[in-house]
């Protein structure tokens, strides 16, 4: 269900170090029928899941300093409530040992950067659609 019983939207929830970078996807992502919290590090997003693991979907940039994308999926989904959340990696690494690792990490989804700013929000609407057929 969503975040709270007056806001119907789903919550998706971004990590990414880089200011700018979280700023921009936030604004497309509030452009769509979703609810945003922005997080400008793995740690940040693992204390608020603790006291309360409520998103439907998680993005996370792959390469931030302290805790790479990859290290924070894998403390995610060792949290009560935290196993099945969808998670998008969003990340340039685009070898095949990448996307390997982060489907061992507990990812399910991968947005390559540079992305379509204009159409990321479309996307994470077609993740949260699949999410809810599993």
């Amino acid at each position: 269900m969503g975040n709270s019983s007056e806001d119907p939207r789903p919550l998706v929830m971004i990590v990414d170090d880089e200011p700018d970078l979280l700023r921009l996807i936030e604004i497309c992502l509030k452009a769509q029928p979703i609810q945003v919290e922005a997080f400008h590090e793995g740690k940040v997003l693992l204390e608020r899941l603790a006291r309360a693991p409520n998103p439907q979907l998680i993005i996370l940039d792959v390469m931030m300093p302290v805790l790479s994308g990859y290290e924070v999926c894998r403390a995610l989904r060792a949290l009560p409530g935290c196993d099945s959340i969808p998670v998008v990696f969003l990340t340039a690494k685009t070898q095949a040992r990448d996307y390997v690792l982060g489907l061992e990490s507990g990812g399910n989804y991968y947005i390559e950067k540079p992305f379509d700013v204009e159409k990321i929000g479309q996307k994470v609407l077609g993740f949260l659609a699949a999410g809810k057929g599993e």
